[in-house]
């Protein structure tokens, strides 16, 4: 019997359990000890965020500390997710189903993770309660709330502020986060959290059976090898299980769209629209799916699929619409650049003094904004008709990386959107891989609280190094390290 031997996938699941187990304590642990004053510069009091029940790791003086503990988790993760992922190929005992259960497995134990390096589940639990159990419209807040009777929400508006800012998600994932909030309204602030990861989990899973359907058809050693190297990625399960991120659930409606669009072009479209619905940035997707339809079901159902996809996004927003200015918090959010083409931009233009001068009468923000939504438009118009002639997904994952790579601030989660692609394998799933796991070095901007005076500029000079290598690597690495087959089309 060697079920368990160093061959197995198996063992290797065990050990990426005691991994998690192992960085849990350890994360936990530093956590507790960690101090923080609030920190007047900013809204969101971070201080108070290291007392939530799952503690919020931002801006924290011994970030780093915590921080270097957190990478060596996930290069563990990583590391072992290979190995796993080498031992599933080798073994024709090895189904999907199989490959989805470890997953659920893993991602169960994160849901128990005892940090996070982003508040969001606070948010997601605020705007549910405000929606569902006080009829209060979270796109349209007017002034400070009323929280003495409520606990939860009483935390949750003290650690983002009160008022808090606008909604600024999709009107679907709204509904179904009043519905998870009205559903554990009993349960204490650490149960609605765990809640949301639950429910985030449940949604990447579905995300990777869908995306197993787009390969299912050539599930070969060297194919199986790359869906189990999607499904155990450390950005993958981290984010969706202990990050509790949205993000899942737009990927899981927009896999299912292609996964189902040469078969039901209609559900297709339903589908896109619910993702758009949830996240708008799913847009980027509509065309890419519009033209597969009009090539494999005809023209009108195309077109009547483009509507199913409208429709579903106006219904959703509904219950919330009170005019156009229903509309403003979706895009009031405003980022800093960090970790990102922009803030390279930003920073090698300050250093030849623009920000002083300006550049044609703009402000050097306001032109890097311009030539950065250009250069998005250019690549996206351009892999819109290359996948008109041929609908190879190569395309689409071009589009994809070029919308991520055009955000002012580039979360781990975000390169979510561009993790099917990983399964897919060839250069772009290499590229999918690196990008998602090196995108972890962005949190050395947010997890410690960064120095002031020369000890900045030095920490400032490393920041810049950092979202090099983060968005660097990944390009040299896919050229370099190709997973094992050529990229293949999404859906086809």
């Amino acid at each position: 019997m060697r079920a368990l031997d160093k061959h197995s996938w198996l063992f290797w699941l065990s050990v990426m359990a005691v991994i998690v187990l192992l960085g849990e304590g350890a994360l936990g642990y530093l956590a507790s000890q960690a101090v923080s004053l609030a920190e007047p510069r900013y809204a969101i009091d971070y201080a108070f965020g290291l007392q939530l029940p799952v503690r919020v790791v931002n801006d924290v003086p011994s970030g780093w500390d915590l921080l270097a503990v957190f990478w060596v988790f996930v290069a563990a993760m990583a590391i072992t997710g290979w190995l796993l992922a080498r031992a599933a190929s080798a073994d024709a005992n090895v189904s999907s189903a199989k490959l989805l259960a470890g997953m659920a497995a893993i991602g169960l134990l994160l849901t128990f993770f005892p940090i996070t390096f982003a508040g969001d589940p606070y948010a997601y639990v605020a705007f549910g309660r405000m929606y569902a159990l006080y009829g209060i419209n979270p796109y349209h807040v007017t002034g400070p709330i009323d929280v003495r009777s409520d606990l939860i929400l009483a935390q949750c508006l003290r650690f983002y502020g009160n008022p808090p800012v606008g909604d600024n998600y999709g009107p679907l994932w709204t509904l179904l986060a009043g519905a998870v909030a009205w559903i554990t309204q009993g349960l204490p602030l650490v149960g609605q959290v765990w809640s949301e990861r639950v429910v985030a989990l449940g949604a990447v899973i579905v995300a990777a059976a869908g995306v197993h359907k787009l390969v299912a058809s050539r599930f070969t050693n060297s194919s199986k090898r790359a869906f189990a190297l999607f499904a155990f990625h450390p950005t993958v399960v981290y984010e969706a299980a202990a990050g509790a991120h949205n993000d899942t659930i737009m990927l899981a409606f927009a896999v299912w769209a292609f996964a189902m669009v040469d078969a039901f072009p209609l559900y297709a479209g339903a589908l896109l629209g619910a993702a758009c619905a949830v996240k708008y940035v799913a847009v980027v997707a509509i065309p890419f799916l519009f033209l597969r339809t009009w090539k494999t079901s005809g023209a009108a159902s195309a077109i009547l699929g483009l509507f199913t996809a409208a429709a579903v996004a106006v219904i959703s927003f509904a219950p919330f619409w009170i005019g156009p200015s229903t509309l403003g918090s979706l895009f009031a959010e405003t980022a800093s650049t960090r970790t990102s083409p922009t803030f390279l931009a930003d920073v090698l233009l300050g250093a030849f003094q623009f920000d002083r001068t300006g550049i044609a009468g703009m402000t050097v923000s306001s032109f890097v904004s311009i030539a950065v939504a250009v250069a998005l438009a250019i690549i996206v118009v351009w892999s819109i008709v290359r996948y008109a002639r041929g609908l190879d997904g190569r395309d689409v994952w071009r589009s994809i990386a070029a919308f991520i790579y055009a955000l002012p601030s580039i979360y781990p989660w975000y390169t979510l959107w561009l993790a099917p692609a990983i399964a897919k394998a060839g250069r772009w799933g290499a590229f999918a891989y690196w990008l998602s796991l090196l995108s972890f070095l962005h949190y050395a901007q947010d997890a410690p609280r960064q120095p002031s005076g020369i000890s900045y500029v030095h920490a400032f000079e490393g920041i810049v190094v950092l979202t090099i290598l983060a968005l660097g690597l990944p390009v040299v690495l896919a050229r370099r390290l190709a997973l094992d087959r050529a990229d293949a089309g999404v859906g086809g």
